[in-house]
């Protein structure tokens, strides 16, 4: 039976589910190129919407990340690459101002710090909130539109040409670490994703989608 993370590594958890929610979400609707638009916007709605997310297929994007943190007077600024394999690798790696890598691959996390010599491993399996936060991204990336209202209260507003989407976690666990999602963007392309977080800090990140 899976056991859940101690005290000590509940709010390192939580940054890695933070970065992890900003790839997936990020990817998900940030093609190479974008397709042409052949979609009638008449009855446009979150399942159009996922239908975009699910044509997006692997992807290689820019970020900017302002991180607003109480303690801090200033945000924390971070940048780097993003990028997205089908069917379940997914990739943040901090460039500025400092070198950080978040890697899932199938059922496993790898947190790698240049600058401490550190690599760390961990079994998705053994970190339930995790696992359902990677598995919820995963079925983003798909386009499944099901197990995403699985874990999360969803609200869509706008239109194809300029919408939100909102995400707020259904889980107790997870409302925790993440009290919403908060996605804005055009068609297929997103130009932003804020997310807060249940002690008062969000994180706001800006997405420029290029080619490899």
């Amino acid at each position: 039976m899976p056991h859940a993370p101690s005290s000590s590594i509940l709010p390192w958890l939580a940054c890695c589910v933070r970065c992890l929610l900003l790839v997936s979400l990020a990817l998900a609707a940030a093609p190479l190129q974008a397709a042409p638009d052949t979609t009638d916007t008449t009855d446009w709605d979150f399942s159009r919407l996922m239908q975009d997310f699910s044509q997006a297929g692997s992807a290689r994007a820019r970020f900017t990340e302002r991180k607003h943190m109480q303690i801090l007077k200033e945000p924390l600024i971070t940048s780097g690459l993003l990028e997205f394999h089908a069917p379940d690798r997914l990739e943040k790696r901090v460039l500025k101002p400092y070198e950080e890598l978040y890697l899932v691959t199938n059922d496993t996390l790898v947190i790698e710090q240049p600058a401490k010599g550190s690599t760390r491993r961990f079994v998705l399996q053994r970190y339930p909130v995790m696992w359902a936060f990677v598995e919820g991204l995963r079925s983003t990336l798909a386009g499944n539109a099901e197990t995403l209202r699985r874990f999360y209260a969803i609200k869509l507003q706008g239109s194809r040409e300029h919408w939100r989407l909102d995400l707020d976690p259904l889980d107790d666990a997870m409302r925790e670490i993440i009290t919403s999602i908060r996605i804005e963007g055009a068609e297929a392309r997103i130009g932003t994703i804020e997310i807060l977080e249940k002690n008062g800090d969000r994180s706001v990140m800006a997405i420029t989608p290029e080619s490899p």
